[in-house]
């Protein structure tokens, strides 16, 4: 396929693939899982939820499919379905603090399974491309300022007139 199209998969066929040993969440060029429980516990309520997902970015090798970009968040979901953690500090959902998986209500877990995310596949003979790809998207992201996660957080009135405020003294 090429990498002008994208397509969805359920997240139930992507575990059957990893399960499978056909699709590879770390190849060699990839980091490690480094995900904190929090941060895990936020995407599951997210795909609860039925909010979107950033696609996945893979490559289409000769005995399956190999993960450019997405391993943090697939790592997370097979994480959870495999009951590895309970969920923890969620905003949205606090009912399901402390649950696994397998102790969600079967509605929930069809939802997980069933959630579809977006898959930009490319060819995997094209290694120069691969690699392009990883690096452009995992070298150029800049993290937010507390203060600008602050506005993203709380908006409204008040933190308009704290901004108007701040532009005043600088």
């Amino acid at each position: 396929m090429s990498n002008d199209r994208i397509y969805y998969r359920k997240l139930i066929d992507l575990k059957y693939d990893f399960d499978r040993k056909e699709l590879v969440l770390q190849p060699e060029y990839q980091r490690f899982f480094t995900w904190d429980i929090e941060k895990q516990s936020k995407l599951i309520e997210s795909i609860i939820l039925g909010y979107p997902l950033n696609p996945l970015h893979l490559s289409e090798e000769p005995g399956g499919m190999e993960v450019i970009d997405g391993q943090q968040r697939l790592t997370t979901v097979f994480r959870f379905i495999d009951n590895k953690f309970a969920l923890t500090k969620l905003r949205q959902l606090p009912q399901l603090n402390g649950k696994s998986y397998k102790q969600l209500d079967l509605q929930l877990q069809k939802a997980i399974m069933n959630y579809s995310i977006g898959i930009f596949p490319y060819n995997g003979e094209d290694k120069k491309l691969k690699f392009e790809i990883f690096e452009r998207l995992n070298c150029g992201a800049t993290t937010l300022t507390p203060q600008e996660l602050r506005n993203a957080i709380y908006h409204g009135p008040y933190n308009d007139l704290i901004k108007r405020i701040a532009s005043l003294i600088s």
